[in-house]
């Protein structure tokens, strides 16, 4: 029952997140359909910035990590992981917007 709550109260918080791009989207006109139109919103609005913020922060922690690991094998790997992680990751996001970005126009 707890875990329903945390879900729904997230799923709602999504909800209230994504109704500006949902109406934006709605709004688009043009040679594009409106899904096409959505999708791009959505995610060169909210899912690029936000992943682009977030691998920033996955670095950050990687590099504290690593700094703070006194030369642990473990700890250092573990701080190497999420930094290629982090990148990787990144990459991905930035190729996949690179794409949609393409493929719409």
């Amino acid at each position: 029952m707890k875990y329903l709550r945390k879900f729904t109260g997230t799923l709602t918080g999504l909800m209230i997140v994504a109704m500006p791009y949902i109406a934006r989207a709605a709004s688009c006109t043009g040679e594009q359909g409106e899904l096409v139109c959505y999708v791009r919103s959505w995610y060169m609005s909210l899912l690029l910035p936000v992943g682009t913020v977030l691998a920033g922060f996955v670095i950050m922690y990687a590099g504290i990590s690593y700094a703070m690991s006194e030369g642990e094998p473990s700890k250092v790997s573990a701080a190497k992981e999420y930094l290629v992680g982090a990148i990787s990751g990144l990459a991905l996001l930035l190729t996949a917007a690179l794409i949609i970005d393409t493929v719409i126009k």
